[in-house]
């Protein structure tokens, strides 16, 4: 694994500082991680002063398999990651070994890294990112094997784009666009749920109605932000001004 040929980090910091949508933002540093030899990487963006690691993070990520993310998604099964808290406190980039050294882990926390190494996810670095007005953000970047974790250019590449793109998503969020989207109070029930992380089926436990009609809200608000996924409608609600964050 190596920086692709040709790779030009100036271009890629250009591009994005002129970006002025979240998802543009996203999907441009994604295309630069890609090219730097990235294969998976996880972007834990935070409601002013929370953890990483809370219930209302939003999950963004590549590389990983499709069932590994949805359970991390799951709060319950996220807390016990003793790693992004660990980073954020120390305010540095740090290696995901050196981050489980850094203090006792708990039974459950321990536990989770096991899985974490099983699961050969343990060639990684944690960087903390700091925002505007306190927004701050967790990003990892995971590798094939322990040896990119050396490659000092690699890693100064890595700390001139991540946090770049960190304050592009803070300013775009900081300077919501023109309202011009209405959503029904149970529209804004459903997407503020949407935002925590839960499925249709527990969405619907939780308003009282019928799974299909949880269905017609989500594809109401989908339409409305135009937008297909939940992923999507979080960033553009947030862009919009419609989420409190």
């Amino acid at each position: 694994m190596a920086i692709q040929p040709g790779f030009d980090l100036q271009k890629h910091l250009l591009i994005i500082r002129s970006t002025t949508h979240t998802q543009e933002v996203l999907d441009r540093a994604k295309d630069c991680y890609l090219e730097m030899g990235i294969v998976r990487a996880t972007y834990h963006l935070a409601g002013k002063i929370r953890s990483p690691i809370s219930a209302d993070v939003q999950l963004l990520s590549f590389g990983f398999p499709h069932d590994m993310i949805e359970r991390y998604k799951d709060p319950e099964f996220r807390k016990n990651d003793p790693i992004p808290d660990i980073v954020m406190q120390h305010g540095q980039p740090m290696t995901f070994r050196d981050a489980i050294n850094v203090r006792k882990l708990t039974p459950e926390e321990y536990a989770f890294v096991e899985g974490m190494e099983k699961a050969g996810l343990m060639h990684a670095v944690g960087i903390p990112l700091f925002g505007r007005n306190l927004r701050n953000a967790y990003v990892s970047f995971g590798f094939t094997d322990a040896a990119p974790l050396e490659d000092e250019q690699l890693m100064a590449h890595l700390m001139a784009v991540a946090p770049l793109a960190h304050l592009q998503v803070c300013n775009i969020l900081e300077e919501p666009l023109e309202n011009k989207v209405t959503l029904s109070a149970r529209e804004s029930e459903v997407l503020g749920l949407i935002a925590r992380g839960f499925s249709a089926p527990y969405i619907a436990k939780i308003v009282k109605v019928s799974e299909a009609t949880v269905g017609t809200y989500i594809r109401r608000i989908f339409a409305k932000l135009e937008v297909t996924d939940k992923v999507s409608a979080v960033i553009r609600a947030l862009e919009f001004g419609l989420l409190r964050y």
